[in-house]
């Protein structure tokens, strides 16, 4: 069974397995995520915010937030970030979901969300969700509301 649960406290306690997993796969976002929220630098708390995590049988399989667009072109916007799967949970909709999820937390804000998507795999994905190429302001792809 799928759970969502937005993290507001402490990161996941098997969260160390996947920031690995990412490192091994050469991403180091996680690691970032890891330095901000230990120090207290983003927790994801203001409208339109959040840090999710997907549990299957207990165990966290991915992790994302959503947070204040740093950079908005033209209004209000909010940016996916810190979006990783782990390999044994993809391909079977626990991304989607958790993506799903992020998209309705960021348009309760916002009407505009970005994301930076750098390799084909992520590209892809994101595209599946409805975001369009849009290269500025430090973003990849955006999706309006």
């Amino acid at each position: 069974m799928l759970q969502i649960v937005r993290i507001l406290e402490d990161l996941p306690e098997d969260f160390e397995v996947l920031r690995q997993s990412a490192v091994n796969e050469g991403w180091h976002h996680l690691d970032r995520l890891a330095e901000d929220w230990n120090r207290g630098a983003l927790r994801y708390d203001a409208s339109g915010e959040a840090l999710l995590a997907a549990y299957e049988n207990g165990v966290v399989g991915a992790i994302g937030a959503v947070c204040i667009e740093p950079n908005p072109a033209d209004g209000p916007a909010r940016r996916m970030r810190r979006f990783y799967v782990g390999p044994q949970f993809r391909r079977r909709g626990v991304g989607r979901t958790l993506a799903t999820a992020l998209i309705q937390q960021g348009w309760a804000a916002a009407p505009l969300l970005t994301v930076h998507a750098s390799k084909p795999e992520s590209i892809a994905f994101w595209e599946s969700l409805g975001f369009h190429p849009d290269a500025r302001n430090g973003w990849s792809h955006s999706l309006r509301r």
